[in-house]
């Protein structure tokens, strides 16, 4: 829970908000300065929910911008003083979208609105909104104050990189100052445009500055792994798969993408020609430990690997094993795209429950949700819809004195609405996520049917030459997983006798030798 709060502001916050009642007063008429007066009275001696509860009758009732405004900065104070995060976002909110003309409390609840945000994410949405002017525009960056410029800037860029607006994304990331929370995860996004540009080396150059730059805590965790992650496929993009492999060897085996780093990396030692090393890597990707992810590109490569070593029957095996695993799948699929299209939240809720280990029905698209719930979306959207739902359950603790207000409605239809956005939103790009993997899985199914009728038309040859990798770098040797070897190094081998143990995966490697009758060729 987080209590953004200490004497001091708010010190200078009563002096300043003082200074308005008076002036208020003046205007306003004594009704309206007494009800404030109170509201400062009831906040002053610590009593956040009274001081909450006068603060938004003034709130509801006043039809005076800056009366409104006074009670406002009240309301949310007490509100994030009473550890209602969300709650007390609502209302800095719209003091911030009145602009900072005439505006005292701007600063302050810019600054508090970038504070909640880093410690229990608001949502995208919810702060493109928020920083937006009053007729939908952004704000004048003059008037945006130092300690929220990271926040204000890097959300503005994350709206711009989602409409692939990559120039002026770039112009905002490179806005958030050095010092900022949202500084690497700036850098992240300009390390991917920069790779989408074509500019390697920059985008190298990004991704390994927040790799070394993360926190050591979840969230950082996380960013260093995708960091890792993308330094990788730079390296395999440009052909350089001994470096790739370096990379993926990185990537920490708490790390949610330990896996994909595995099954990425056997791309990498297929194309420099390590066969029994691509195939060490999928006999991880395929265990039992992981039967409900999503790979099934794992057996295609596991297929095409054995082809090049004209190992028939295992190629054959390779392909039956991807059409019993994933051949009943696409009546699932196809239900869930025509039933979920039109109902994103409803879609969002199937990936939470299989998340929560309460979904039933669906089973044969398991490996999908589960893939589906490792997204950022997905996180993103979990985050606020389980921080929307705790401050709901601690609204009951006012229920008496806020009902009476409004204030208790008010604030849960603010986090009912809230909630059903994000997942509104999370939904939607899950959905997407959803058609894509649709998409993908047919085409991989295509690319078995494709495979077994070449090697039944007996094109072996061809498809075999087709497989051959020209633009190899000299090679290294490597032993099991992403270890290189070293020539002093004494090696023992276990041979695997048909039962996995958790701490020899990623280390698997095969010792098969190539069957081809071609003369020269191992």
């Amino acid at each position: 829970m987080i209590r953004i709060f200490n004497r001091t502001t708010v010190s200078a916050g009563l002096f300043r908000l003082i200074s308005c009642l008076i002036f208020c007063g003046l205007f306003f008429g004594n009704a309206a300065l007494a009800n404030l007066q109170n509201t400062s009275v009831l906040y002053t001696r610590g009593d956040f929910s009274g001081a909450a509860s006068a603060a938004f009758q003034v709130y509801s009732s006043s039809r005076n911008a800056q009366e409104k405004m006074n009670a406002g900065i009240f309301l949310a104070r007490s509100l994030q003083a009473l550890d209602l995060p969300y709650s007390a976002s609502r209302f800095y909110g719209a003091i911030v979208r009145q602009g900072p003309q005439n505006n005292p409390f701007f600063r302050e609840a810019f600054e508090k609105l970038g504070a909640i945000n880093s410690m229990v994410s608001l949502g995208q949405a919810q702060i493109v909104q928020m920083v937006s002017g009053r007729d939908g525009g952004a704000l004048n960056p003059e008037f945006i104050p130092g300690s929220a410029r990271g926040f204000y800037f890097y959300y503005l860029g994350v709206d711009s990189f989602d409409d692939r607006k990559y120039g002026a994304a770039v112009r905002l990331f490179k806005s958030v100052p050095g010092g900022s929370p949202y500084y690497l995860r700036a850098q992240f996004h300009l390390g991917v445009i920069a790779n989408l540009q074509g500019q390697h080396s920059q985008a190298i150059s990004y991704f390994s500055g927040v790799a070394s730059g993360a926190r050591r805590d979840d969230d950082g965790d996380h960013l260093r792994s995708g960091a890792i992650m993308n330094i990788a496929r730079v390296e395999y993009e440009t052909k350089r798969y001994n470096d790739s492999l370096m990379q993926y060897g990185r990537v920490s085996r708490d790390s949610d993408q330990w896996l994909d780093a595995q099954f990425e990396g056997s791309w990498a030692f297929f194309m420099i020609e390590k066969q029994n090393n691509a195939l060490g890597n999928l006999h991880t990707v395929q265990s039992p430990f992981f039967e409900n992810r999503f790979y099934p590109e794992s057996y295609i490569l596991q297929s095409i690997t054995f082809l090049r070593l004209c190992r028939f029957d295992e190629t054959k095996v390779a392909l039956v094993k991807f059409r019993d695993r994933y051949q009943p799948l696409f009546g699932e699929l196809k239900k869930l795209i025509n039933d979920y299209g039109d109902n994103p939240r409803s879609f969002y809720k199937l990936v939470y429950d299989f998340r929560g280990g309460s979904l039933t029905r669906f089973k044969e698209s398991w490996p999908i949700f589960d893939t589906l719930s490792r997204t950022d979306a997905f996180r993103e959207g979990a985050i606020a819809v389980r921080n929307s739902d705790s401050e709901l359950a601690r609204l009951s603790r006012y229920g008496g004195k806020w009902a009476s207000s409004g204030l208790q409605e008010e604030l849960r239809d603010f986090l009912g609405k809230k909630k059903a956005v994000a997942a509104d939103e999370a939904g939607r790009k899950l959905y997407l996520k959803l058609s894509v993997q649709r998409d993908y899985l047919k085409e991989l199914s295509r690319q078995t049917e494709f495979i077994t009728a070449e090697m039944l038309l007996n094109r072996v040859d061809a498809l075999r030459a087709s497989l051959q990798v020209s633009t190899a770098e000299q090679r290294v040797n490597f032993i099991g997983g992403f270890q290189t070897l070293n020539v002093a190094q004494e090696l023992e081998y276990w041979p695997f006798q048909g039962e996995y143990w958790e701490d020899e995966l990623g280390y698997y490697v095969y010792n098969l030798a190539s069957q081809c009758l071609k003369s020269g060729r191992k």
